[in-house]
């Protein structure tokens, strides 16, 4: 009996530091497992996705966020406040209650959105294509000052040209005049050139006389008159000095022809440029114009350097909005993919607490 007491004893002494054991090993895995999800649940709660505005942590804002398949949807209207924005149904450009619509507004800035659509139209970049528009016809404008600004005064220096041709018209003898004595030099010149035929015409006879008595014989000499060739050579010495003179007053008078057409030549030219050149408008006016003129190019010149100011202001405020909506959708690209990889966490967990629940029941089934 004794010995099967011991056996028996020995028997339950064994199992006793079996099962001890077993649960001694369970407790540890248990522990281990517990410090491992509390370890997890830490980097989890490193992994959540926190909010920030001005440099602190704001839930409310982060309740407001909605993440549906994947994508992140913000609600303007709920957000804008945060912001200092204030939203309104509709467009900035064209009031009106749409729901698909919207625009957030603050001091400086006006931004419209539409529903189902990624793009921000930016009311800052509609200034600035306004402001280049602008720009561009203050420059239309000037251009076209400028050009009537040059044509004004080319009028004047037109209008000075006619009144110097006109001082100068003004010494000239009517055509009328010129033209009577031109007639009374051709009547001079007419009446030298007849002159002229009739000394020569004489000179011609007298030079037959003197030849005819020349080729007689002696003899033939004595019965000739000799007072015929006395007269005839008296008469061409006579001739000669007074054919001479009326060769040098018929030149003289064609000189004088030729200077009074050159003359008409030159009051007609003179007459015809004169004409051409005759102003619509008096000098004042055209002067009047000009100051007019050079005032409103002043004018217009400051209107373009304001809008050239303008436009590279707002070409800066442009390019700092681009440069923060870049940054947005870089901030949200960042959250949807920090949004995939926490629900990639979660499903990791639930996995481990799945293979803590089925071990646990495995050491209670032991």
């Amino acid at each position: 009996m004794n010995l099967i007491e011991e056996s028996f004893q020995k028997k339950e002494e064994k199992k006793k530091k079996r099962t001890a054991g077993i649960i001694l090993g369970s407790i540890i895995v248990v522990i281990l497992i517990i410090i491992a999800i509390v370890a997890y649940l830490g980097y989890l709660e490193n992994k959540q996705l926190k909010v920030y505005l001005d440099g602190q942590l704001n839930n409310k804002l982060l309740q407001i966020l909605v993440v549906e398949n994947g994508e992140v949807k913000v609600p303007i209207k709920e957000i804008a406040s945060y912001f200092g924005y204030e939203s309104y149904n509709g467009e900035y450009t064209e009031k009106s209650e749409s729901q698909s619509k919207c625009y957030v507004q603050n001091e400086s800035e006006v931004a419209n959105l539409a529903l189902n659509s990624t793009e921000i139209y930016n009311d800052k970049l509609s200034e600035y294509h306004a402001v280049c528009s602008q720009e561009k016809k203050v420059k239309l404008n000037l251009r076209a000052l400028s050009l009537q600004l040059h044509t004004t005064s080319l009028e004047i220096q037109k209008y000075d040209q006619w009144s110097e041709l006109r001082t100068r018209l003004s010494k000239y003898p009517s055509k009328k005049i010129l033209e009577e004595k031109l007639s009374m030099i051709h009547t001079r010149i007419t009446s030298l050139l007849s002159g002229i035929q009739a000394l020569e015409e004489e000179e011609r006879v007298a030079q037959l006389t003197i030849s005819t008595y020349e080729k007689k014989s002696a003899f033939g000499k004595l019965f000739a008159g000799k007072s015929a060739v006395l007269q005839a050579k008296s008469t061409l010495e006579s001739i000669k000095p007074r054919l001479l003179k009326a060769k040098e007053n018929l030149q003289s008078q064609r000189d004088v022809e030729k200077e009074y057409q050159q003359e008409i030549a030159s009051l007609l030219s003179l007459q015809e440029k004169v004409t051409s050149l005759t102003p619509s408008k008096d000098k004042s006016f055209y002067v009047s114009l000009l100051h007019q003129l050079e005032r409103s190019i002043s004018i217009v010149q400051n209107e373009l350097l304001v809008f050239s100011e303008q436009k590279d202001c707002l070409q800066k405020e442009v390019e700092s909005l681009n440069k923060q909506l870049n940054e947005s959708k870089a901030s949200f690209d960042a959250f949807h993919a920090l949004q995939q990889e926490l629900q990639k966490t979660k499903q990791q967990l639930a996995d481990i607490t799945t293979r803590i629940q089925k071990e646990s029941k495995s050491c209670s089934c032991k």
